[in-house]
Parts: structure tokens; sequence; C-alpha cells
């Protein structure tokens, strides 16, 4: 039996991602150990198959697997689901090789300004990549462009993916501090308009126009 003595309990509610899903506050990593106990040193087999075994016990253990293979980024060098990075790679492969579904393209447009409104609020590249799990080479692909260029085509999911983030960070304010000013500065040199500015505006029409002078006004 794998010895768990070196997995302290912690505060209940700790987890490894900043802004966690709701079901991680049932996930057994958030409740003992430390985050360093999921992310262990390849060549420490016996924490690696310690760590495995938590996750073998744990109720959200699905959940945790879906969101790293869906954010492979974020995940890297941790035990997710279960399964070591390598695993999850092979998983995530093997499926690919089972699915012949073709890739679904979709104009860039509503992608692309969803991207420059973020950055005009003050979120970052850096921000981005993390809450989406995208690279930052394909947020700069997205982001540059021209604005109503109806001719870029991206994967359907990579708009997914961006429109879910667009939803939950236009509805926050981001953290002040250099990047944000950053990100703001970058952005109103290109003449690009925060997220209030297209409330109520369907980004993905190429004729339509954010609201400034709304926002002026206000």
């Amino acid at each position: 039996m794998t010895d768990h003595r070196h997995l302290r309990p912690r505060p209940r509610g700790a987890d490894l991602l900043p802004r966690p899903p709701a079901w991680t506050r049932e996930a057994l990593c958030a409740k003992i150990g430390s985050p360093s106990d999921w992310s262990p040193d390849p060549s420490d087999t016996e924490a690696a198959e310690a760590a495995i075994e938590v996750c073998g016990h744990c109720p959200v253990r699905a959940q945790c697997l879906a969101d790293a293979l869906d954010r492979p980024r974020l995940a890297q060098g941790t035990i997710r689901g279960g399964l070591v990075d390598a695993d999850r790679q092979s998983l995530h492969r093997r499926r690919r090789r089972q699915d012949p579904r073709p890739r679904t393209m979709v104009p860039v447009v509503e992608a692309r300004r969803m991207v420059r409104a973020l950055s005009a609020d003050g979120y970052g590249q850096g921000t981005l990549a993390r809450e989406s799990g995208l690279s930052r080479s394909t947020l700069a692909k997205v982001r540059e462009g021209a604005d109503r260029d109806v001719n870029v085509l991206i994967e359907s999911w990579v708009a997914d993916r961006l429109r879910t983030v667009y939803r939950r960070l236009s509805r926050r304010t981001p953290d002040p501090g250099a990047h944000t000013l950053k990100a703001r500065r970058y952005a109103a040199a290109r003449g690009w308009a925060p997220s209030a500015a297209w409330a109520g505006v369907d980004m993905a029409d190429p004729d339509s126009r954010p609201r400034v002078h709304d926002i002026d006004a206000a």
C-alpha cells in the first residue's frame, strides 16, 4: 500500500488553478497534500504513484482529465485525472485518430474582436493564454489582421474557447498593474474598443461596429 504520510492536509478550497471551476472543490487534491504533490519530478516515480493512487479515489477524476485534455498547456507538468503528461498526450492522439469528423472552420471576425476587446479592457496575452489554454502564437494570429476579414478562418473549437473566456472576463475588472496598463495602451494605440462598447452588438457580423460614442457619453 502506498504511504500517503507526505500528503499533508491543507485548507479546504485550495486548488491548482487560478480561477478553478466549481467541480474542483470536490477534488481530493484540493483537500490533502500540496500543489507540488501533483507536479512531482519526472524521475520520482514513487511520488507520482502516490498522487495517481489518490486520483483513483477522486469523485471528479473524469472532469479533471477532461479539463486537462482541453487545456493541455495549463496542465503541463502535472498529474491530472490520474495521468501524467505522456499518458494524456497518448490518449489525446488515440482519440484524434478515432474521430472521423472533419475540422470545422469559421471566420475569425468574432474571435479577433473578442481578443482585441479584452486587450482594451486590460488583459494581456499572458492572461488570455492561461485562461484559454491557447498558445500566445495562436492568440497573436487571431488578434492581428483586418477587423472585417471574413476570408481568414480558424477552427471552431478555438472560437468557442475564446467565446467562453470572453463571457467570463468581460464581466470582471482586471487586476491593476503594469501588464494591465500595457495591454490597454497597446489596444488604444490601435483603436480597439473595450468589451463595454460591444455590449448588445453582434461581434460576428462583419458590418457591425462598437458603440464607442455610448461609452464616451457615459
